[in-house]
């Protein structure tokens, strides 16, 4: 089993104060295409590669694959005994990993239900988990700050890392690489060549990250927490060329739509934000709104209670909000954008 070492600070990521009072919002009014009731909280979205099947995880510590055009459930998956925090399909869609609070990581099988492994740790809560875009990795964080890497093909653990000083919030693969980006509540960011056994790290100036996005070539990520920022680099060299802030209450989902130009984020009050990609030399400070390198086309309030979990579907066509208010909602993604760039400002 390989160590995964650090040893480089290589950028660091400016953390900005709301600006004003009393911003001005284009409020969005549709309502959502399907909404969907159920006893827990909906704490983890997953899309199947496919785009027919949702994986759902929730506070009830139950998993279910659901069918979001039918409402209804394609299996109930009940191996845990605690919430689960995290849910992610292998890119075949075979193979369905979670993450629970009763510090196990699961892998099922994703068209039968049959339990595959099923590893314990002990290092605490599993927090996340996610797949490498081949399907040979699994990335598995947990809260007692370290993250393994897990052999899919040989069931084994292949790889450690140790670099987090507290609960491992957020990891996420690199599209096309086996390159891992982790955050944690120690305000740190790492970026892992996990094949190589080398990463580098930065520093936040202020909160820490919950939830870590890529665009669908990989060239941009982007990331939220809770200094209620929503911020955005490019990869390849690491360059920050966007943040926004303006009135969201800890930034728990993020997403990009298959376009690479527009962004959605979930904060615990319940709101969902879509943020236009502009370049980094476009700064908007005004009316409570601080913005570099993005803008926000529209809100709207998605759920009553945290939105803890967003996933777009491939085509781009369907978001998909998952709330503590215990409801799944499908949005349509289209009507959304015509409806929020009808209300702008001319000129905007």
């Amino acid at each position: 089993m390989k160590k995964i070492m650090f040893f480089a600070v290589i950028a660091s990521v400016l953390s900005v104060a709301g600006c004003g009072s009393n911003p001005t919002h284009v409020i969005y009014n549709g309502a959502p295409v399907s909404v969907d009731t159920f006893s827990g909280r909906v704490t983890a979205i997953a899309v199947s590669p496919d785009n027919t099947t949702l994986a759902l995880g929730f506070s009830d510590s139950l998993v279910m694959l659901w069918y979001p055009i039918e409402h209804k459930p394609v299996r109930k998956i009940q191996k845990h005994r605690h919430i689960i925090n995290s849910v992610a399909f292998s890119p075949d869609g075979s193979l369905l990993a979670a993450a629970s609070g009763d510090e196990v990581f699961t892998i099922t099988n994703a068209k039968t239900g049959q339990l595959i492994d099923s590893v314990v740790m002990f290092e605490g809560p599993v927090t996340s988990v996610d797949y490498s875009s081949d399907g040979t990795l699994l990335a598995v964080g947990f809260a007692d700050k370290f993250v393994e890497i897990w052999d899919v093909q040989k069931r084994e653990q292949s790889g450690e890392f140790k670099g987090h000083e507290g609960v491992v919030t957020a990891l996420k693969f690199r599209p096309l690489s086996h390159i891992l980006y982790t955050a944690g509540r120690d305000s740190l960011l790492f970026i892992a060549d996990v094949d190589d056994t080398v990463s580098f790290k930065t520093k936040e100036s202020s909160g820490y990250i919950n939830a870590l996005a890529f665009s669908k070539d990989g060239t941009l990520f982007a990331a939220g927490g809770t200094n209620d920022l929503v911020k955005l680099w490019k990869t390849e060299p690491l360059t920050s060329i966007g943040w926004y802030q303006s009135n969201l209450m800890d930034v728990l989902g993020i997403a990009f739509l298959p376009d690479n130009a527009t962004l959605i984020a979930s904060d615990r009050a319940g709101t969902v934000v879509f943020l236009k990609i502009t370049s980094p030399s476009d700064t908007v400070e005004t009316k409570g709104i601080f913005t570099v390198g993005l803008s926000e086309l529209g809100r709207f309030k998605a759920h009553d209670g945290a939105v803890r979990s967003i996933a777009v579907s491939n085509d781009g066509s369907k978001l998909y909000t998952g709330g503590d208010d215990r409801t799944l909602k499908v949005w349509d993604v289209k009507a959304i954008l015509e409806n929020l760039i009808s209300q702008a400002p001319k000129g905007k």
